[in-house]
């Protein structure tokens, strides 16, 4: 499913607490519906067409799906293709989020140029063949400094105890504005839903098991929040945000920022990035965990006139925004312990809630009094 427009968010208040949070996509669009009836080889520049957000890791997760639903064996040529693929999309849409979104305007004309620079030397590993490794160690060394400035320009040597104490100095041509501003209510945003602890393969397995693929359209589940707090949950500073605050907006930003810096550091991608399982001849799916969160593709496919290019019978894609925000209790928990003054200050403090579980989503808040 993919969102156009915005989200619309109506918050119900009575006596200065929100006693309601009703979320609804103004539009939203069963992009599957255009794979049906069509062949898998016209499935590639359709994903290209519709998606503008994480396309790489959409595609990542459609060509691995629809492999092994056709042949019944994993592609470890296709898995570490799209763990590659997915490993640069969350390079380059963490870098675009940080310096577009984040940072205030200043830090965003210092480190502009920088970020084309970014996006032209991931656009080159993209285009690079696996095997050309001295090639893309040299593009890598280039991208780690490029990118070094952009999130860690001003910072200070001990910057990770500073995040996790809030002793970071804010400056306008660094991050650390951000860091700071966002550090200044620590306790906004809390959310107290559990966090998905399962990995790829076990979230595939477990859905398997309830026999979530059964009947179409399937009932695929991801029990807890996903994305980078999740993610990195058992890094040191992430944990001790987690322990000391919960999981705030604070808490989130600050994985999000160190995920990048962790994906920066690794030229290899995490294999536990992307997995897939087969179901039964014809139907597989296929999971990616991208920048935003898990995002998940299930395919059938109609294998009565051959594998080698069959047609799409159904299919179904489970995005992060779903699991994280349009299908979930999540940002509805975070969004009821919000302490506001006016309709104005809520306004502003929920839309910085919905960015930091899913900065990619637009929404409008509407207001009403009981």
């Amino acid at each position: 499913m993919s969102f156009l427009g915005s989200i619309d968010v109506t918050l119900t208040v009575h006596n200065e607490k929100i006693t309601q949070v009703v979320i609804l996509p103004r539009k939203e669009i069963h992009v599957e519906k255009f794979f049906i009836g069509k062949k898998v080889s016209e499935i590639k520049q359709l994903i290209r067409n519709l998606f503008s957000l994480c396309p790489d890791s959409q595609l990542s997760c459609s060509l691995v799906a629809c492999h092994l639903a056709r042949t019944g064996t994993p592609s470890q040529e296709i898995l570490i293709q799209a763990r590659w693929l997915n490993h640069l999309e969350m390079i380059n849409e963490s870098l675009r989020y940080f310096v577009l979104d984040v940072g205030c305007e200043t830090y965003r004309s210092d480190k502009i140029q920088a970020l084309i620079k970014a996006r032209d030397c991931i656009t080159k590993l993209k285009r690079c063949s696996p095997q050309d490794w001295e090639e893309i160690e040299h593009l890598w060394v280039d991208l780690r400094s490029i990118s070094s400035f952009i999130l860690l320009d001003g910072f200070p040597t001990n910057w990770m105890q500073a995040l996790m104490h809030g002793t970071l100095k804010s400056s306008d041509e660094s991050l650390t504005e951000a860091l700071v501003r966002y550090g200044k209510n620590r306790t906004l945003g809390f959310c107290p839903s559990a966090l998905e602890h399962n990995k790829a393969p076990e979230i595939l397995i477990n859905n398997l098991e309830i026999d979530s693929w059964k009947n179409y359209p399937w009932n695929i589940r991801v029990k807890g929040l996903t994305g980078a707090v999740t993610r990195l949950s058992s890094d040191p500073v992430v944990s001790g945000l987690l322990t000391q605050d919960g999981n705030t907006i604070y808490t989130r930003i600050v994985a999000r920022f160190l995920q990048t810096i962790h994906a920066i550091d690794m030229i290899h991608a995490d294999e536990s990035s992307v997995d897939a399982v087969w179901i039964r001849p014809g139907v597989a799916s296929a999971l990616v965990e991208n920048s935003r969160g898990v995002l998940i593709h299930s395919v059938e496919l109609d294998l009565t006139q051959g594998i080698d290019d069959p047609t799409v019978k159904h299919y179904q894609i489970l995005t992060p925004t779903e699991i994280n925000i349009t299908q979930s209790e999540f940002c509805k928990a975070s969004l009821k312990n919000l302490s506001f003054r006016g309709d104005e200050d809520l306004k502003d403090k929920a839309s910085l809630i919905f960015q930091s579980f899913d900065p990619c989503t637009t929404v409008h808040i509407e207001v009403k009094h009981a």
